[in-house]
């Protein structure tokens, strides 16, 4: 074959691989065909344009199905223009999953076309969860957030919703914070400042609820009697174990009202009940007609031996706790 320069060689425009080429092997000339020199094989420590590959194990695999594995991290290094983006899903949502290691379940984010591109956090116990019918949490394009399972949970103590957008009234504000709710059940008993001799037993009736929001606490409670005796005791008549203490504010007290049974103080025709400023009980007043006098009910007013006292009411009082 006569010598010619590369440029006046025919241009071979559909190779099919069985060309052959000359290769240097350890100064030995040998030939290759094209097909065996692609078959295969590692290229170390390549730099092209777009990619550097500097490690000496896969960094990338792309299998059969065109689904791509990385061995370490994609780190963007363009702060201002980087971004990693997936185009929509058939449903038209743009959605990332992530599976948990070892489990079926797994979590997914992206924007839900079927709720007007909101962008929702889905999980799913088994497979790839739906942004919809697995949206744990989800936040609209007008920024109103949606829990759809589980609740609201306020990790630390003092924190809660702000509300320091919302107008103040025309007293001094303290706070806007809502960092507190809750609701339960507490035990009733009646007492006497002195209980000397009291001998209570209650009716399965008996019952009491509390509920605080913020500061605020109201609590509701009816105490039902079926023994109710004494000889001995004195002072003023009481009901404990109102769940939380209330505010100390001097000569403060939250009254609320009362049905009763079985208490009789002559001379006063109603009766209201109440707790005092830091004071952990509840006591009851009585008003005279008309309002002509105010009276504590005591152990005067409730029956002996073999008697029976009931007593309901509400209360609303304020409490630091």
């Amino acid at each position: 074959m006569a010598d010619k320069k590369i440029s006046e060689l025919t241009e071979l425009t559909t190779p099919d691989g069985t060309e052959e080429l000359v290769v240097n092997d350890s100064g030995v000339s040998k030939k290759v065909q094209i097909d065996n020199l692609l078959a295969g094989g590692t290229i170390s420590n390549f730099t092209s344009t777009g990619i550097d590959d500097n490690a000496t194990s896969t960094a990338i695999t792309i299998d059969a199905s065109e689904n791509t594995a990385f061995a370490g991290d994609i780190a963007l290094t363009s702060a201002s223009s980087s971004v990693i983006r997936q185009t929509s899903a058939s449903s038209g949502d743009i959605v990332h999953y992530f599976d948990l290691t070892g489990s079926d379940s797994s979590w997914a984010i992206g924007l839900d076309n079927s709720e007007a591109d909101g962008f929702n956090f889905a999980y799913g116990a088994t497979g790839s969860p739906s942004l919809t019918a697995g949206k744990v949490l989800g936040i609209s394009t007008g920024g109103d957030v949606t829990v759809s399972t589980g609740n609201l949970v306020i990790g630390t103590s003092g924190k809660g919703i702000d509300f320091s957008a919302t107008s103040d009234g025309s007293g001094t504000m303290t706070s806007e914070v809502l960092d507190d709710y809750e609701e339960g059940v507490w035990t009733p008993t009646i007492t006497f400042a002195t209980p000397g001799d009291l001998s209570v037993a209650y009716h399965a009736n008996t019952n009491a609820t509390y509920t605080k929001v913020g500061r605020l606490v109201t609590i509701s409670f009816y105490v039902r009697t079926t023994t109710f005796s004494h000889s001995t005791a004195s002072g003023d008549l009481s009901i404990l174990g109102i769940p939380f203490t209330p505010r100390t504010y001097t000569g403060m007290k939250s009254e609320g009202g009362t049905t009763y049974y079985g208490l009789n103080k002559s001379g006063f025709t109603q009766a209201t009940v109440l707790v005092n400023s830091a004071s952990s009980i509840i006591t009851m007043s009585a008003v005279g007609i008309a309002g002509s006098s105010i009276s504590t009910v005591n152990a005067n007013d409730a029956p002996g031996v073999g008697g029976r006292v009931d007593i309901s009411g509400v209360i609303s009082y304020e409490t630091d706790s």
